[in-house]
């Protein structure tokens, strides 16, 4: 049987549905007191509390994705629609959020701008919107991982220098914690430069999704240990942040790679709409449920009961995420599609 590497074109929406319900649920067992699942179904927690996996195979599907936009448009339209899909949903969301703590409480109109600009997760260590700081970050640079890495040159050297630039990354994040005067530095923002390898093995994956390559057998088959090495890791740990998030970098992508493939076999129109539907607006999800969350924690609607947290996340910061969310990507469409048209 020969699978295509198209396979996660296919299922675009699905995967990235998929990977912010992950994270979603994860954020739900493990930030603040914490909560946890119904003995039912309490098999589940170990692979839930591991969901910010779900980071890495978000990444790895937008580097991927991103190889689209850049075949089909200049480098000028390429970031007005970057900018348009990032910052839409981030005014309406946390911006709204920050003009009422920021400009009507506290009167610091220089703290809202360094918080919409993502200046203060680098700098600042406010961390409530790290991913789109790192994002818009990824989204700067891959014009140019594009244009001198993919483009000029064989897959075979693309892989070799998106490779060194790993390395590096992975050798500067070492230096950047063994040092005194920047470990601090390094711990607040680790979240973010750990995560980068994934974005670019993504890049490096685009042009084979693009012109629908097979996939190896060999590397299908590889995959499938990966799988089962993250299976392990999930249930019996080793240190991750100590090792730079490695395992993930492995694990986030093959998850992608197998859940397609399990969409593909299972077939449900029920399943595959559902998450298309979450994955339509991943982003919004990802603000909207981090604002319900903090809500919860600062009027202490937590109690002792881990169980009864985790239901009241549920019915709050999950549904609640869920309607703003739909509010806020059909408002964000309406304007992108204007703006388009003014563009244009």
């Amino acid at each position: 049987m020969k699978i295509s590497w198209d396979i996660l074109s296919k299922y675009k929406a699905e995967l990235y549905g998929f990977s912010i319900l992950w994270i979603m649920l994860f954020h739900g067992l493990i930030r603040g007191p914490g909560g946890a699942l119904d003995k039912k179904i309490d098999f589940l927690t170990s692979f839930i509390k591991h969901g910010n996996c779900g980071v890495e195979t978000f990444l790895f599907l937008s580097g991927i994705f991103l190889y689209y936009s850049m075949k089909k448009s200049t480098v000028k339209a390429f970031y007005e629609k970057r900018l348009i899909r990032i910052y839409l949903p981030l005014l309406f969301i946390d911006g709204t959020y920050w003009i009422y703590t920021c400009l009507y409480q506290k009167h610091d109109l220089m703290q809202f701008i360094k918080n919409i600009t993502g200046y203060s997760f680098w700098f600042g260590n406010v961390r409530i919107t790290w991913f789109v700081s790192l994002i818009l970050l990824l989204y700067l640079f891959y014009p140019v991982v594009f244009k001198c890495i993919l483009e000029p040159f064989s897959a075979r050297e693309s892989f070799i220098r998106i490779g060194i630039i790993c390395v590096f990354i992975y050798v500067g994040c070492f230096f950047l914690n063994k040092f005194e005067e920047t470990h601090h530095w390094y711990t607040m923002t680790e979240i973010a430069w750990t995560r980068i390898p994934a974005f670019l093995l993504g890049c490096y994956v685009g042009p084979f999704v693009y012109r629908k390559k097979i996939i190896n057998r060999w590397l299908f088959l590889g995959s499938f240990f990966v799988l089962i090495f993250g299976g392990a890791f999930f249930y019996h740990p080793f240190g991750l942040v100590k090792w730079y998030r490695v395992q993930y970098l492995l694990v986030g992508p093959v998850i992608a790679i197998w859940f397609a493939f399990l969409l593909d076999v299972l077939n449900n129109h029920f399943i595959n709409k559902a998450l298309a539907f979450c994955g339509s607006m991943s982003l919004e999800l990802y603000l909207s449920h981090f604002l319900f969350q903090n809500f919860i924690f600062n009027y202490g609607l937590y109690g002792t009961n881990k169980i009864h947290n985790f239901h009241i996340y549920l019915g709050t910061a999950f549904i609640g995420a869920f309607i703003i969310s739909t509010l806020v990507s059909k408002i964000s469409n309406k304007i992108a599609y204007h703006l388009k048209i003014m563009i244009l």
